[in-house]
């Protein structure tokens, strides 16, 4: 059965090492029938390098859908895998449902696995400080002003209910929600439970 895996974040809950996982098993994953899509980060040297994944405009448009999937054909019934904290905004934001499993099936897929990883609000309010802080350097901001990203958290749990809301309804959409609050721990032995491969091949 040939699956469409996408891996749609959100952010921070460890996407970027989950992304240098799969370009480092992509010869792993293709024995299992996996195909990591070619994408943004196809051009990396190193695959433990920080980038958005090979996802960043999949599901901008029908168009560009359609054109990223014909970057990587699938055969013989090989499944295709793609990753980015993109897909997360654009899926709940891009009227995707009125192309997504129509376009799929005409490009061979009998269906779409999606994974996406949750977190508690407040730790990811944190951590979104703690990152902009060590990026930019703002140490000026204090923990008392983590309400500044307040509307950062309800935004992600509006856009969690509009996908649920939506996979309910859908016919060939698989869904997997994990809490990565609770099992940050075996990150990748969740990956492998979705996508149904051994975890000792990442």
């Amino acid at each position: 059965m040939a699956t469409l895996y996408l891996h749609i974040g959100h952010g921070k809950t460890g996407t970027s090492w989950i992304q240098s996982c799969f370009r480092s098993s992509v010869n792993e994953l293709k024995k299992h029938d996996i195909v990591y899509a070619k994408g943004a980060d196809s051009y990396l040297a190193n695959p433990n390098m920080i980038s958005s994944g090979n996802a960043n405009s999949l599901l901008e448009s029908r168009s560009s859908f359609e054109s990223n999937l014909a970057k990587s054909p699938i055969q013989n019934g090989n499944s295709l895998l793609f990753s980015s904290e993109d897909l997360f905004k654009q899926i709940t934001e891009k009227n995707v449902q009125d192309f997504i499993e129509a376009v799929a099936s005409d490009y061979g897929f009998d269906r779409i696995k999606i994974l996406l990883f949750i977190r508690n609000p407040i730790r990811t309010v944190v951590s979104a400080w703690q990152q902009r802080i060590k990026r930019l350097g703002f140490h000026h901001i204090s923990i008392t002003d983590l309400h500044e990203h307040a509307g950062m958290c309800g935004g992600k749990v509006l856009r969690v209910e509009r996908l649920l809301d939506y996979v309910e309804k859908s016919h060939s959409i698989d869904l997997t929600v994990r809490n990565y609050s609770r099992c940050k721990d075996n990150l990748i032995g969740e990956v492998a439970q979705w996508l149904n491969v051994p975890e000792e091949i990442f």
